[in-house]
C-alpha cells in the first residue's frame, strides 16, 4: 500500500474521504436550497466532533514526533476541520443574511 507522507493514509483511505466529503458537500447545498438551516448545523456539528474525539485519542494514545504533543495534536485538529470550514462556507451563503 503506498502511504502518502505525513498522513499515513494509503489511496484508498484518501479517495474514500474525498467520497465522503463530496457528499457532504452535496448534502449541505442540498439543505440550504431547500432552506432547513437546523439540519445544516447538524451537519457542521458532526464532523466538529469527531475531529475533537480524533484529536483526543491522538493526544492520549499515539506517539509524536519531535515536534511535541501539542503541536502535532492541533495540526491534526486543523487538517481534521478543513471540511467542517467548507460546510460552514456553503451554510453562511444559503443562512448567512436572511432575506426580507
Amino acid at each position: 500500500m503506498d502511504y502518502i507522507d505525513g498522513l499515513g493514509l494509503g489511496i484508498e483511505q484518501i479517495i474514500l474521504l474525498l467520497g465522503l466529503a463530496i457528499i457532504l458537500i452535496a448534502v449541505q447545498i442540498y439543505l440550504g436550497k431547500k432552506g432547513k438551516m437546523k439540519a445544516g448545523l447538524w451537519l457542521l456539528v458532526v464532523p466538529f466532533v469527531i475531529s475533537i474525539l480524533a484529536v483526543i485519542y491522538a493526544f492520549f494514545f499515539m506517539d509524536f514526533p519531535d515536534g511535541g504533543r501539542f503541536t502535532t495534536a492541533f495540526s491534526y485538529f486543523v487538517r481534521i476541520n478543513i471540511i467542517t470550514i467548507m460546510l460552514a462556507a456553503i451554510h453562511s451563503l444559503y443562512f448567512g443574511k436572511r432575506r426580507q
